[in-house]
């Protein structure tokens, strides 16, 4: 399932929300625009909802990401997770280093 609507957290969120029910247990959800740091974009908000409802939400693991592209599989409902705070394979870039931030290493 691909995701790529409301860039503000509130509309990032209700799409995960949404739509997350119609996804079959390890289904493949896909964010877009997670991490994008361009100027003057609300995309911020993007990984603030995917870390709210995808990472730290308990229904989720194997997360990934290719350039701006979030990737998750969700659960089966008997192997949710048990503790938050333990995603040891969630490999992120520092905005501040991100190829399409057009502000890296300004001062």
């Amino acid at each position: 399932m691909l995701i790529d609507g409301d860039h503000s957290y509130e509309g990032c969120k209700n799409d995960i929300l949404y739509w997350s029910p119609f996804l079959v247990e390890k289904g493949v959800i896909a964010i877009h625009d997670y991490g994008n740091v361009s100027e003057g974009t609300k995309y911020s908000e993007i990984v603030k909802a995917v870390y709210d409802e995808i990472l730290f939400g308990g229904k989720y693991s194997h997360f990934d990401r290719v350039d701006t592209l979030f990737i998750a599989r969700k659960q089966s409902s008997n192997s949710r997770i048990k503790k938050k705070g333990r995603y040891s394979n969630v490999q992120f870039t520092s905005p501040a280093t991100h190829p399409a931030s057009s502000s890296a290493g300004a001062a």
